[in-house]
């Protein structure tokens, strides 16, 4: 991982009833996910999001009338794995 340059990273699943689950490094998305996302951070301490190859997903993700990205990076800063002014950077992966 520090290869990577990473110091952490995961899953998100967005489930069909809207619950965020955010999962760590040795996991799989739960099979009752509608939507995933990876989420990763970096050495300085950025938060990097990246869709599974939907724009739609990244669509979803970035939406102003969806409070998604901001119960991702709440959970993720719960866990201490995020922390308040670090930069937030998101990657759509279109295939």
């Amino acid at each position: 991982m520090e290869a990577l340059g990473l110091r952490a990273h995961g899953r998100i699943s967005l489930d069909r009833k809207g619950m965020v689950t955010v999962l760590g490094l040795y996991s799989s998305h739960p099979s009752n996910t509608q939507i995933g996302f990876y989420w990763a951070v970096d050495q300085r301490g950025s938060l990097i999001i990246s869709t599974r190859g939907n724009i739609l997903d990244y669509d979803l993700l970035t939406t102003n009338e969806n409070k998604l990205l901001g119960d991702i990076v709440g959970e993720l800063k719960s866990r201490r794995l995020f922390k308040v002014g670090g930069a937030l950077r998101l990657v759509p992966v279109v295939e």
